[in-house]
């Protein structure tokens, strides 16, 4: 009887070893694909090495003091913790007038330039007419911290106190009906020739300020033109193109 069971138990055991086989090794395919994944770093000597940014904080979440352990700096840390929690609040370019900012978590801070304030800078505590002109469109003067704007002769100030609305029918600076074509007399010594008149150009130049100006060629514009402010003082200069 027990050399019948005895056999009994072999057989068994050799009609299981093929399906114990395959619940232990996997198939070629499947241990390829396993073994081309990239090994992560969380191995027993990981508190030993050096700080890697993606490892730390980009594979796994992070802590403040584990991306510390990184920067070895604490504006650096601080500066991508407050990214890293909520976004940068900064994305947006909320300050206004060139303020400098800075990015918190869940707000924001706007460092602003001298003369400017409020939580984007967008308050002007004191405009000078050597800022853009005080954003006046014709003259413009400084009054108890405060600009002033005024308008050239056959002009009035607009409602906003910056603009300049023409009056009149030949008020400086506006469109009338142009020639085609333009000669002018020369001196000897300068090659004569026939300009066609310019397209109007709406492109900003720091170096002229004439309203709806138009360029001509060199020797073309004898004709000179100074604007005088309200003290009798060059506030700027142009050339006529042609007589009206």
């Amino acid at each position: 009887m027990a050399p019948q069971l005895l056999l009994c138990l072999i057989l068994t055991f050799l009609w299981s070893l093929p399906e114990a086989e395959s619940n232990v090794f996997l198939k070629s395919k499947v241990a390829n694909r396993f073994l081309q994944r990239t090994k992560r770093s969380n191995s027993l000597f990981e508190e030993f090495k050096a700080g890697n940014i993606e490892r730390e904080c980009i594979e796994e979440k992070c802590s403040k003091e584990e991306a510390r352990e990184v920067f070895e700096d604490n504006e650096k840390t601080e500066t991508f913790w407050n990214v890293y929690v909520d976004g940068d609040q900064c994305s947006s370019n909320p300050c206004h007038y060139r303020g400098t900012c800075k990015d918190g978590i869940g707000s924001y801070t706007c460092t602003c330039l001298p003369n400017y304030d409020g939580k984007n800078c967008e308050k002007v505590l004191y405009e000078s007419c050597r800022v853009d002109n005080g954003n006046c469109w014709h003259f413009c003067k400084s009054v108890q911290n405060e600009v002033q704007c005024s308008c050239a002769e056959s002009y009035r100030l607009g409602d906003d106190g910056r603009s300049c609305v023409a009056e009149g029918d030949f008020s400086c600076g506006r469109n009338i009906k142009a020639r085609n074509k333009r000669e002018a007399s020369l001196p000897d010594f300068v090659q004569s020739q026939k300009a066609t008149l310019l397209k109007k150009s709406d492109n900003p130049s720091p170096d002229i300020r004439i309203v709806n100006g138009m360029d001509c060629k060199l020797g073309e514009c004898p004709w000179q033109a100074v604007l005088l402010d309200e003290k009798e003082k060059v506030f700027c200069g142009g050339t006529i193109l042609s007589p009206i």
